[in-house]
Formats: structure tokens, sequence, C-alpha cells
């Protein structure tokens, strides 16, 4: 999850849910999805998904990567998330003012994926992506 070589949708969500004042965070921290509680998860899954290879992970702090020193490059999913938010609609939304509308478009895309490390964090932390999506659009 940290020092990857590309960002993934895992990571936008972590930073949309960082700033906990922000009307996205505020949303998912409304329905159980801190950052707290989003990293978390991701931690489970990730310790899920090696065990299915049976790796154990290594504890926290035990193995540092070397630092890069290349940024990290958006992954293709990401490129199609912000092609998505960048439409005219919120585009429009957040013209007028509307208060985190390309957020919750980032979100929502996250959250509609079917695949993926996030499908499989939101399932292994019983969340209904489907009820997530709805709650997410109405507000």
């Amino acid at each position: 999850m940290r020092r990857a070589s590309s960002v993934g949708p895992e990571h936008v969500l972590l930073a949309i849910a960082a700033d906990p004042d922000a009307p996205a965070a505020r949303i998912l921290g409304e329905i159980g999805l801190d950052y707290a509680g989003i990293a978390w998860v991701l931690r489970a899954e990730r310790a899920r998904s090696l065990a299915v290879a049976d790796v154990t992970p290594v504890v926290t702090g035990v193995l540092e990567a070397a630092r890069s020193t290349a940024k990290p490059r958006w992954g293709a999913s990401v490129r199609g998330l912000l092609r998505a938010a960048d439409k005219s609609a919120v585009k429009s939304a957040v013209r007028v003012g509307a208060p985190g509308a390309l957020e919750r478009e980032l979100v929502v895309g996250i959250l509609r994926a079917e695949l993926g490390t996030v499908p499989r964090m939101l399932a292994l932390g019983g969340f209904d992506r489907r009820t997530l999506i709805q709650h997410l659009s109405a507000t």
C-alpha cells in the first residue's frame, strides 16, 4: 500500500478520507469508511491476499523499502476514474459550488469497480457496494 510504484483506487480513497472535514470524507465516515477504517480493512485484505499465496505479511516497520527516486505514476484504473470524473455534470456541480462533487464522483467511480483491491476490501469488511453508492449518490 505504501511506497507503491503506481497510484491505485485504494490510494485515492485513502486520500479523500484523510480530510475528515471534506464532504465526501464525512459521508464515508457515516458509513464506517473513515481513514482508519479504510486503512485497517486494506491491511486485512492484503494479508488475506498474501495468505492465498501462502505468504505471511511482514510486520510493519520490520522491512523498509529504499526510498524511491521516482514519483509514483497514475495506475490505469485511476486514469479511467479521472477521465470519468471530468464529465460535464461534475464540472457543472463544481462550478455552481456543490461542495465535494468531484470527490463524491471519484468515490462512486471507485465503488463501482467490480474487480481489484477495493472491491475485495469492501467485501472483507462486510460493506455492500450498491448500498454505499446509493448513499453517496443521495447526499
